[in-house]
């Protein structure tokens, strides 16, 4: 182990076959061993934690507030783990830990680093107006297929107001110097309510996953209770955070552990969570003559190249172009992940760079709304004609049922969507537009084709008159559209779309008769 502010430098997994990996970590402050906790004292707790721990199998253990002999015995009780961290007075032993017990069957640690919260993070030191030394413990991680992760566990100062603010600075800094490249995760206990800007500054950059949850597990909002048995609790200063764009959250949980004579394991409760890493969806690029395409495809369970699979192409919005290869699964990324052992199919997601288009479009802008101009251009874009490109090819193998190929698209995904329908109409089987628009001129060339599409009543970015166009002039023409108006809904109409209970049934469910 290294002491100090680092980077962390070395060679790139290449993927194989990745499967959803499931990480499941727990925060706990555990609080220190101290004489006058009288019947609360570490002695009288310690083995019900340690149950609890081995009960929940967590991959992750964040603890705080360890000093060296709880530490140890930690580290003996928990014997299918491995910690990381030091104390943080000395760097060695002396002090309260923030450190991270890792189960070692499931994960390697390649390296691992503790900075101090500080003007001079690389040195063991005391940090503005904070009462005691802190520190942040952190490590990269690696698991049997490949997939790398950040975890890293902190404690912020309780009283210093300062040392709090240039923390979540560090903090802040430290996660982005990562997050370019691996999934990250940051917990522990902040010290500051949601209500404090300082959670509203760390969270402008990290999600808080008990609010990305649909359905908190939670017997209290709040996760220090200081030893106390009969109130409800509602002060909340233990986090678990993530950077939104490599990880889908799946579950958040907050629990009062008792001991056996009915008092609390610690005087905060342990926070759990449950992420899947979007690596799932294998990093590709395709490459024709001097032109590159990012995107990521997703292969179903126990893949079989001697099968056939349906084909469905995903088409992000405007908001998540760009060359990281990552954000383009924001929306819509979850819902196929989760489906893919039900409706096995194969999924791509490329990523627009952020200088070009989906669609062929002249996008003005006045008083502050945007208007866009379908256009009837001989070639599409670049970045749609080698989304065609890739499409062509992977149609063109053996494992792909070309008579299933599905597309779907959201804003600017959902523009793209329109195009391709007139542009391939003799190779999709369904079309599920959300909140987009088209040249409805070309509306007979679609007429054959099921297509379903979303938009919400007050979206302002992309007016639902341009699904109506495109819906009357299909009809018009004699096809067939379905519509999904959702009443005061803005421009995110893809949250319902997504959730609409039909979507994948009925989009799996057609076929192209002329293939």
């Amino acid at each position: 182990m290294k002491l100090g502010y680092i980077h962390l430098l070395f060679c790139f997994i290449t993927f194989g076959e990745i499967s959803a990996q499931e990480v499941k970590v727990m925060t706990y402050n555990i609080r220190l061993d101290h004489k006058g906790d009288g019947a609360d004292n570490w002695e009288f707790r310690k083995e019900d934690l340690v149950k609890y721990i081995i009960s929940e199998k967590p991959d992750f253990l964040g603890v705080q507030e360890a000093l060296s002999n709880q530490h140890l015995y930690l580290q003996e009780k928990l014997a299918a783990y491995k910690p990381i961290g030091v104390g943080r007075e000395d760097g060695k032993t002396k002090g309260e830990y923030s450190s991270i017990f890792y189960d070692q069957s499931k994960w390697k640690c390649i390296q691992d680093s503790t900075f101090w919260l500080s003007e001079t993070p690389s040195v063991i030191s005391k940090g503005w107006d904070a009462s005691y030394h802190r520190v942040c413990t952190f490590g990269l991680f690696v698991d049997q297929k490949g997939d790398t992760i950040v975890v890293s566990n902190t404690h912020l100062d309780h009283m210093g107001v300062e040392a709090r603010k240039n923390s979540v600075i560090l903090l802040k800094e430290h996660v982005a110097r990562y997050s370019t490249k691996y999934p990250c995760i940051l917990m522990g206990d902040f010290n500051f309510a949601p209500e404090d800007t300082l959670y509203k500054s760390i969270t402008q950059g990290l999600t808080d996953l008990r609010n990305n949850v649909k359905a908190p597990q939670e017997q209290y909002v709040g996760t220090f209770n200081g030893f106390k048995t009969d109130t409800s609790f509602t002060q909340r200063i233990d986090y678990i955070y993530y950077d939104r764009f490599h990880w889908f959250p799946y579950q958040y949980k907050s629990e009062e552990i008792k001991t056996e004579k009915g008092r609390q394991v610690s005087d905060h409760f342990p926070v759990i969570g449950i992420l899947k890493s979007i690596n799932a969806y294998e990093p590709r690029q395709f490459v024709s003559g001097a032109d590159t395409l990012n995107y990521r495809i997703l292969y179903p369970p126990n893949f079989d190249k001697n099968k056939k699979y349906p084909l469905l192409l995903l088409l992000h919005g405007a908001g998540e172009r760009g060359n990281d290869n990552v954000k383009q699964l924001i929306h819509g990324g979850r819902l196929f992940l989760d489906s893919i052992e039900k409706y096995p199919a194969i999924v791509i997601a490329p990523q627009c760079p952020s200088d070009d288009y989906w669609a062929s479009v002249n996008r003005t802008e006045n008083n502050g709304r945007l208007n866009f101009e379908f256009l009837d251009r001989p070639q599409p874009t670049k970045s749609l004609a080698l989304v065609m490109s890739l499409v062509n090819e992977e149609l063109s193998k053996n494992y792909i049922d070309a008579s299933r190929f599905y597309v779907t698209g959201l804003s600017m995904g959902g523009m793209g969507t329109w195009e391709l329908l007139w542009r391939m109409p003799q190779k999709i089987a369904a079309a599920l537009p959300i909140c987009g628009g088209g040249f409805a001129k070309k509306a007979p060339l679609m007429r054959g084709i099921p297509i379903w599409t979303f938009h919400g009543t007050k979206d302002t970015t992309v007016p639902i008159y341009h699904s109506m166009s495109m819906l009357e002039s299909v009809q018009k023409s004699g096809g067939t559209v379905r519509i999904n108006i959702y009443d005061g809904v803005g421009h995110n109409s893809w949250d319902n779309a997504f959730a609409e209970p039909n979507f994948l049934k009925w989009t799996f469910s057609k076929k192209k008769l002329n293939n």
